[in-house]
């Protein structure tokens, strides 16, 4: 009985919908503001368990009357429990009543998830981290957020990028073609109509945390001039990612078409040099230099230069940095170790169009070197895409201040996932696991109006597979060694070996090179260009 007076209340309450700002309020929401309010919740209870006991007493009153013994009736002198339950049931009625003008003025608040408003997040980046996000968001979350949700996808590239399989994308010839690096975004939401999703193509310039909405430069589009536009969210996600230095695409570089027309450049640099340096000896350098040495082993002077004794990082195993300076040799790749770059100037003398002279420096013994090269490729330094934050958000590297809710911190509405957080090393790996996290936390959020109980947990354990060349690799999970027929089998192709590709189920869908990638990525080869405290921290690794 209770439960139909709540849903009689509920019917009422039309009149304080325009009041709360609502379209609707419904049976939950009255339920749930009754169960929040320990006196009407003790009612319901009272009154639950008066009824059982009603329910009992009737059953033995037939009993008894079957028997012959005289029952009471309900409502007599002798038993007042009908009396006592409608008493309640008013009292009850009375109850909601009162507490809904405190709704009206926002003295209790029914969690939005259970208004008929829709609500709205907005994520910024299409990348590892920003594309499975909003994936994720249509597909688990959206079904069960009752007002409804709307997913605004911002991004400048029309295309998501394989990053992970660049490292082979700047060989000449078909081994990994553009079409294999670049998957086209908006086929993939087409099932979702425009009260669902909504992709919008331009670069974020300005978020305003205290307003909640973001200001985007619309790209020119059929035609269309640019135009700037203010979209308004309920939730952002900042998953803008990094660019890496030197306009290098190992990263998306300003869109996809830039992007491409860098890598035709690497390309055809590549397929006329005679003699080939890369800088920076972590995941990246190395595979781009295993592929170099397995492509043009004893045709092209193949340089690596490591800034330590060793390829990788010290939290790698020993013997798996031996492996792959071992490796490396037998590709026929010269290994400068525990030396930097620090200078870069283009050669005028080169025999190849592009040609750089490079100063390198001895860590050990404080010399200096020059080498001439027809090409050359850095694979270290990252710069965070966060320029259209507010600064007091930034630390001094220029990612954002991230709660291990993965939220920005003072502001509960705006999260941040992948490589614009600062909450970890950026790699792909952790991208996936935050954005796992994140999925349940704005689920919680939009559904229940709480954010999860429990905070995310960064996993500092080293996790990568990488290739050596074509047909050999290792890496690590955790203190084990992967074996080199294992993690082999993880990169060979850097694709779906059935063909296809869906990355915004995530990077871990994908049996391509993408656990840990970057893990180990060392410091940079060339001295910082930017003041201690200014723009990038020199030490951040490309993290593809």
């Amino acid at each position: 009985m209770v439960f139909t007076q709540i849903e009689n209340v509920a019917k009422d309450l039309e009149s304080f919908s325009s009041h709360a700002g609502r379209s609707t309020i419904t049976t939950d929401d009255v339920l749930l503001l009754a169960r929040r309010n320990e006196d009407l919740h003790n009612i319901i209870k009272q009154e639950v368990d008066q009824q059982k006991a009603n329910k009992a007493k009737t059953r033995k009153g037939k009993q008894n009357h079957s028997t012959g013994l005289k029952s009471t009736p309900p409502g007599s002198a002798d038993n007042p429990s009908h009396i006592l339950t409608k008493t309640r049931s008013e009292t009850l009625q009375s109850s909601l009543y009162n507490i809904l003008p405190l709704v009206a003025s926002n003295l209790i608040k029914i969690p939005p998830s259970n208004m008929s408003q829709s609500k709205t997040v907005v994520v910024l980046g299409a990348a590892m981290a920003g594309v499975p996000t909003v994936h994720k968001l249509l597909t688990q979350v959206a079904p069960k957020v009752p007002g409804g949700l709307k997913v605004i996808l911002v991004a400048p590239n029309t295309h998501f990028f394989w990053n992970l399989a660049s490292v082979r994308g700047v060989l000449p010839g078909d081994l990994m073609p553009d079409e294999k690096l670049f998957y086209p975004i908006a086929p993939a939401f087409a099932q979702f109509n425009s009260s669902q999703f909504e992709f919008v193509l331009g670069k974020a310039t300005k978020l305003d945390p205290e307003a909640k909405n973001v200001l985007v430069a619309v790209s020119e589009k059929q035609g269309a001039p640019a135009s700037e536009r203010t979209i308004s969210y309920d939730m952002v996600v900042v998953a803008t990612g990094s660019s890496a230095k030197e306009s290098m695409p190992w990263k998306i570089v300003q869109d996809v078409e830039t992007t491409k027309s860098k890598l035709r450049d690497i390309r055809k640099a590549v397929d006329n040099a005679k003699s080939i340096v890369v800088a920076g000896a972590g995941t990246t350098g190395v595979e781009v230099a295993g592929e170099l040495g397995q492509n043009y082993k004893g045709q092209k002077d193949i340089t690596l230069i490591v800034n330590d004794e060793l390829p990788l990082t010290p939290d790698v195993r020993s013997d798996i940095r031996a492996l792959v300076l071992d490796e490396l040799k037998r590709l026929g790749v010269k290994i400068i170790t525990s030396s930097r770059v620090t200078s870069v100037k283009d050669d005028s003398s080169s025999s190849r169009t592009g040609g750089k002279t490079l100063e390198v420096t001895s860590k050990a013994q404080g010399t200096t070197s020059t080498i001439h090269t027809d090409v050359y490729l850095p694979t270290f330094g990252v710069e965070p895409n966060t320029e259209f934050v507010p600064k007091h958000l930034l630390d001094r590297t220029r990612r954002v201040k991230t709660t291990t809710r993965l939220r920005a911190e003072g502001h509960d509405d705006v999260y941040v996932v992948g490589d614009a957080s600062n909450l970890q090393s950026p790699q792909s790996m952790h991208a996936d696991a935050q954005v796992t996290y994140l999925i349940k936390e704005l689920e919680a959020r939009l559904v229940s109006g709480q954010g999860l109980a429990e905070e995310y947990q960064p996993d500092g354990s080293v996790k990568f597979a990488m290739s050596i060349g074509s047909k050999r690799g290792t890496g690590q999970m955790g203190t084990w060694r992967l074996p080199s027929m294992l993690a082999a089998r993880r990169v060979p192709g850097y694709e779906n070996p059935q063909g296809g590709f869906t990355p915004w189920q995530g990077p871990g869908s994908n049996p391509g090179p993408c656990v840990g990638r970057a893990q180990g990525d060392e410091s940079p080869n060339e001295l910082p260009t930017a003041p201690q405290g200014q723009g990038t921290d020199p030490s951040t690794p490309v993290a593809r």
